[in-house]
């Protein structure tokens, strides 16, 4: 039997903002307002919803600006999907060896979709909950070239480039854009940022 070796490379990423957020107020409703959270240094917890997020993407930490308002600080670490599944279960098994509550995962593109808060873009996140810079410039023409978006659990299947008779669907799964929350499928090789999730206590 041959013996395959696969080598996840992850990539250390220092996120900037690339655009300031815009939201429409006046037009839409707000869908995550602060009131929906609970909060502690670094996870929120969501009332409606009953799952507990980390604040920051993986990689990152809940710091705070010379202001005192909440920023993620350090590097942002991005891998394909087998990697950030196992990142997320390596977070697990570290917070539940120093004795605090395990059960992080990656979360499935249902539970992405609704920390977004749909007045907004640039990023789509309520940020004073999530106050990463989420962000980044979407190629219209092939959408599936950004990098900035996270990765659901949630796999799939899809068709790439020209389909015949014998064509066999390739293994992918959803991600979500961090400009404006759309998905799409990614092929499992790609890099995304992730975030982690677990069912609140």
């Amino acid at each position: 039997m041959k013996k395959i070796s696969v080598i996840f490379l992850l990539i250390l990423v220092s996120w900037t903002t690339a655009y300031a957020q815009v939201c429409r107020r006046e037009t839409l409703p707000e869908s995550t307002p602060n009131g929906r959270y609970t909060l502690d240094n670094t996870t929120a917890i969501d009332n409606y919803t009953h799952l507990e997020w980390q604040r920051c993407p993986w990689g990152q930490t809940v710091g705070t600006n010379p202001d005192n308002v909440a920023i993620c600080v350090g590097p942002a670490l991005i891998g394909d999907w087998g990697a950030t599944l196992r990142a997320a279960n390596n977070f697990a098994d570290t917070t539940k060896a120093a004795g605090q509550q395990g059960g992080w995962r990656l979360p499935n593109v249902k539970e992405l979709i609704s920390i977004i808060d749909v007045q907004c873009f640039a990023p789509p996140f309520n940020q004073k909950i999530f106050p990463s810079a989420w962000t980044g410039p979407i190629d219209t023409d092939n959408p599936a070239n950004n990098p900035v978006a996270f990765w659901a659990s949630t796999p799939t299947l899809a068709f790439v480039g020209s389909v015949s008779e014998k064509s066999l669907p390739e293994p992918m799964a959803w991600g979500m854009f961090t400009y404006d929350g759309s998905t799409l499928r990614f092929t499992r090789n790609q890099t995304l940022f992730a975030i982690f999730v677990r069912n609140a206590p």
